[in-house]
């Protein structure tokens, strides 16, 4: 398992060295950075040709969304709206992650600052926005296949190939061309979930690549707060991953940085939850209690461990639930 872990963390580098033995000799790969360069015409074709398809995947979304589909889009811009007014939202016990709404917040600032009438092309922006969502995802979900070969002992040129048809049977999900251009927050979620998981658990364990990993993964949880889980599950996988390989001191380094960078996105989220709610991380906290309070009151009084602690914690998140539905 070491040996598959150290393969793993030097996938980078196999890739080069793999690129050089390759060439012949007297091309490009023989001077420092040349191998990069050689390689780089071929996997630029096969970016654009991804690209391109998930571009086309967004323009025939967008061609066919309406009815409900579209009420989706005009949320989003309808709570950046708020959120950018400082106003709160009229239904403020709904339950939403900050990502996308946030997302949406600059340009409409800007076109109120300009005075900019929010017409038809408010809605033509936001398909662009999500179609990039979507790419961003295919790119990750790219990055995620070559890092999970390269985990497995496969060489360079196999790991691209990997990475190539993870993100094109990505690209055959029904379901991903049909949200592609509006705004399903799983997708921006799952991208940045992805490329967490590839900064957590490959690469060196340095302050830059924890930051990355922690911003990532602090990302997809304002995306979706539903991604919590599996984020909780990348951390502790990672860390001991840290530990195993690169010991205590780095290890110590990797998270540090890692959890400031998610505590700052948990800031974004409690601050959205101010502004828009009225209360500093309201819906965080309900998404946390509704979701893990029932189970965990329920465990303690089944056990017998602070039964009246239990009682308690089930009957505020049930309550918590109630005032939500």
């Amino acid at each position: 398992i070491r040996d598959r872990l150290r393969r793993a963390v030097s996938f980078p580098s196999q890739m080069a060295d793999a690129a050089t033995e390759s060439a012949p000799t007297g091309t490009a790969s023989h001077i420092p950075g040349g191998a990069a360069r050689s390689a780089l015409p071929e996997d630029l074709h096969a970016w654009m040709l991804l690209l391109g398809v998930t571009v086309v995947a967004g323009i025939w979304s967008w061609a066919r969304v309406e009815g409900a589909l579209m009420a989706d889009v005009v949320e989003y811009l309808e709570r950046a709206r708020a959120f950018v007014r400082g106003e709160e939202l009229v239904d403020a016990r709904m339950i939403r992650a900050a990502g996308i709404t946030v997302l949406h917040a600059p340009v409409l600032w800007i076109a109120g600052v300009l005075g900019v009438d929010e017409g038809p092309w408010i809605l033509r922006y936001a398909a662009c926005i999500h179609v990039a969502i979507t790419a961003l995802f295919v790119v990750a979900t790219v990055h995620l296949g070559r890092a999970l070969a390269a985990a497995a002992g496969r060489d360079g040129a196999r790991c691209r190939a990997t990475g190539w048809l993870a993100g094109g049977c990505a690209l055959t999900s029904p379901t991903l061309a049909q949200y592609a251009a509006i705004p399903m927050t799983d997708i921006a979620a799952s991208g940045a979930l992805a490329l967490g998981m590839v900064h957590a658990l490959h690469g060196p364990a340095t302050a830059r690549a924890g930051a990355a990993a922690g911003a990532w993964l602090g990302l997809a949880v304002l995306c979706a707060f539903k991604t919590i889980p599996l984020v909780a599950i990348t951390i502790a996988v990672g860390l001991v991953t840290r530990v195993a390989l690169d010991g205590l001191r780095p290890t110590l380094r990797f998270a540090g940085a890692g959890f400031a960078a998610l505590s700052a996105l948990a800031v974004i989220q409690c601050t959205f939850d101010l502004v828009t709610y009225g209360t500093f991380g309201i819906g965080l906290w309900r998404y946390l209690c509704i979701n893990f309070g029932p189970t965990f009151g329920t465990f303690l009084y089944e056990r017998g461990i602070f039964v009246d602690l239990g009682q308690r914690i089930y009957f505020y998140a049930t309550s918590l639930y109630d005032d939500s539905s």
